[in-house]
C-alpha cells in the first residue's frame, strides 16, 4: 500500500486506466482476483468513497440488469421473463463496473486534488505542442474546486449561483511536480504486462 502511495500521480492515473480497461475484457477469474485486491485496499483508503459513488450509479446498475435479463436471447426462467444468460451477462458487466468504480475510489482516496491534476498535466505533456496543457490544468482545477463545495438552498438559489454574476476572488494555484523514480518504471512494466495479457 506503502509503494502506491509513494508513486508519481500520472502513474497512478495510468494504472487506474489500465486496471478499469483489463476489467472489461477480464475473465470472470481475474475479475475475482482483481475484486479481492480491490476490496483489501479499500479498507485503508476510499471505503467510504466507493459506498457513496456506487449509491450514484445504483440504478444505473439496476437498469444494466433489466435490460440485459429482458434483451437477452436465451432460456426464460419462466415464461415472458427474464433469461438465464441475461442475467449471467448482465451481472457480469455490473460486476465491472461496479470494480472500475472501486478503482476510481481508491485513487481518489489516496491522491490528492493537487496530485491528480499534477498527473493529468504529466500525462498531457507530449501534446503541449497542440494544446495549452497549462490551462486545461487550471480549468481542471477550478471545475473540481466548485464541484467540492457544498451549495445549500432551494433550486432557485442554486440557478442564481450558477447563472447570476459576481465577483469572484482572486485565486493562488500551485502545482506541485513530482520526480519519476525506479517504483514508477516498474509499475509501468506492470501496466505493459496487465494490458498484454
Amino acid at each position: 500500500m506503502h509503494d502506491f502511495l509513494s508513486l508519481h500521480p500520472a502513474t497512478r492515473m495510468l494504472l487506474w486506466i489500465s486496471l478499469a480497461i483489463f476489467s472489461f475484457s477480464a475473465t470472470p477469474i481475474h475479475l475475482a482476483v482483481l475484486s479481492l485486491a480491490m476490496a483489501a485496499a479499500l479498507v485503508f483508503h476510499g471505503g467510504r468513497l466507493f459506498l457513496r459513488l456506487l449509491r450514484r450509479v445504483r440504478w444505473i446498475l439496476v437498469s444494466l440488469l433489466v435490460i440485459y435479463a429482458f434483451e437477452t436471447p436465451g432460456e426464460a426462467l419462466f415464461s415472458h421473463g427474464p433469461t438465464w444468460e441475461g442475467l449471467v451477462s448482465g451481472g457480469l458487466q455490473a460486476w465491472r463496473i461496479v470494480l472500475t468504480v472501486a478503482l476510481l475510489a481508491f485513487l481518489q482516496a489516496s491522491t490528492s486534488r493537487e496530485m491528480m491534476l499534477s498527473g493529468i498535466h504529466t500525462l498531457l505533456m507530449p501534446l503541449r505542442r497542440w494544446i495549452n496543457v497549462e490551462r486545461i490544468a487550471v480549468r481542471l482545477l477550478l471545475t473540481l474546486h466548485y464541484a467540492e463545495e457544498k451549495k445549500h438552498g432551494d433550486w432557485r438559489e442554486r440557478l442564481n449561483d450558477v447563472f447570476g454574476e459576481k465577483e469572484e476572488p482572486e485565486m493562488v494555484m500551485t502545482l506541485p511536480v513530482y520526480r519519476f523514480g525506479m517504483r514508477d518504471w516498474s509499475a509501468f512494466l506492470a501496466i505493459a504486462l496487465v494490458l498484454m495479457l
